[in-house]
């Protein structure tokens, strides 16, 4: 993000003329799930025992900012200290983390050793760049830390250990734990409802020109779902079945007319993602008091439509979305066309891991998943799927149990929680 981009953040900022009171615990970058975010601490914490730490431009503390230019000056690095000004002050005994992204956060133990901190995984992560772990490989800083990090599964576990001095622990999705039960028991012959998990992004946001995604012309990067689509709703044609595209964009219509150009008619069901909205939400949005990512991050981000509207599906296809593997973790009867990085295996900005990555190596290929961007292997998944039993499908979430755990509640936070105490 540029200055100017930042500058005209500010437009909207509400300045906090208080300084934040001492308190027990400090939640970084605040606004990670919009204006939603609370809602998945209040389970576990006292809310005023929580400083708000915001990071977005939404809330900044005047006075805390005011002395960090008078000791440090408007040096480069002046977000983080701001940071370290506002955690000196608060003197927390706890700073907890979602954005598990940033490397800035694993600085701070650096500056705070007695502190404990506790970082939170909330999105699948990989080595493809710019993801997460192509930034730990390219920068070897050897100074970043956390106390501990709660993270999706014992492969990913590892990755984490072994860049960032820290205890990882698989606890799987902390959303997925809070708002979701494993799935009951279906008739497995009783189809009616095919899901597929949308990972349309519109063409104008903050972080994206109008034909890249990623640095990937649209066209390319879209390519697993022009092939595998169509074949799906043929398949649903024969059978008799829904076929319904789980949105998750704020730009409804360019979302459905993606899909529709994709599939060349309207043919299918489109459950937008702002159904879920508030009428108060879609108020701001049209009056301007809020703009379409700060809309994006409480629904898609904090919001828990998705998760309910997944129990009404018999299967689910994804490419690479950690819906998916969320929806799988549950036991849900899912296909993944994990074709995305085959498409760029020439290329230095995606290309490196596949589905299930690190617990499954890339070269594999699964009886419900491939990563290969190939219409043989399309027919494949989705007929094995279509027809798997019972008793194999448990078989193959076994195979698969490294990828994403559950623990529902969340009962091991709650655990460490209590031994923080």
């Amino acid at each position: 993000m540029n200055l100017f981009q930042k500058l005209k953040q500010l437009k909207n900022t509400k300045f906090k003329f208080f300084l934040p009171k001492k308190n027990r615990i400090v939640f970084y970058d605040c606004f990670i799930f919009g204006d939603h975010s609370k809602k998945f601490l209040n389970p576990y914490f006292k809310l005023d025992d929580i400083s708000d730490l915001d990071l977005r431009f939404k809330e900044i503390n005047l006075l805390v900012l005011i002395k960090v230019i008078l000791k440090k000056g408007f040096k480069k690095d002046i977000l983080f200290n701001y940071t370290l000004e506002f955690i000196r002050y608060v003197k927390p005994k706890l700073v907890l983390s979602f954005t598990d992204s940033d490397l800035k956060f694993y600085e701070l133990k650096n500056f705070f050793p007695e502190i404990k901190f506790i970082c939170i995984q909330i999105g699948y992560r990989s080595i493809n760049n710019p993801d997460l772990f192509s930034k730990l490989i390219s920068q070897k800083n050897e100074n970043l830390k956390s106390d501990f990090i709660l993270c999706y599964g014992k492969g990913v576990a590892k990755e984490y250990e072994k860049y960032i001095k820290c205890k990882a622990i698989p606890i799987g999705s902390f959303k997925n734990n809070c708002f979701s039960s494993k799935r009951k028991s279906k008739d497995f012959r009783d189809i009616k409802n095919i899901f597929f998990i949308s990972q349309y992004r519109s063409y104008k946001t903050m972080y994206r020109s109008d034909l890249n995604i990623e640095g990937i012309p649209r066209e390319i990067f879209y390519k697993p779902e022009s092939l595998l689509l169509p074949k799906l709703q043929n398949k649903c044609y024969e059978k008799g079945y829904t076929l319904n595209i789980l949105g998750c964009s704020t730009d409804v219509k360019g979302e459905y007319d993606f899909f529709k150009k994709i599939l060349k008619n309207d043919k299918f069901k489109h459950l937008k993602l702002t159904d879920s909205a508030t009428d108060k939400e879609l108020d701001n949005l049209n009056s301007g008091k809020s703009n379409k990512i700060d809309l994006l991050r409480s629904l898609k981000d904090g919001g828990i439509g998705s998760y309910i509207r997944l129990n009404d599906a018999d299967i689910i296809f994804f490419i690479d979305s950690t819906l998916g593997y969320e929806a799988l973790s549950l036991g849900h009867r899912c296909a993944s066309f994990h074709s995305r990085e085959a498409t760029f295996k020439n290329s230095d900005i995606l290309g490196q891991a596949g589905f299930g990555w690190p617990s499954i190596k890339k070269n594999e290929t699964g009886k419900f998943w491939t990563n290969l961007l190939d219409e043989r292997e399309a027919d494949r998944i989705i007929n094995y799927i279509l027809n798997v039993n019972e008793e194999d499908w448990a078989n193959d979430l076994n195979s698969i149990s490294d990828v994403m755990t559950y623990d529902d509640g969340n009962s091991f936070f709650v655990k460490m929680l209590n031994n923080l105490k």
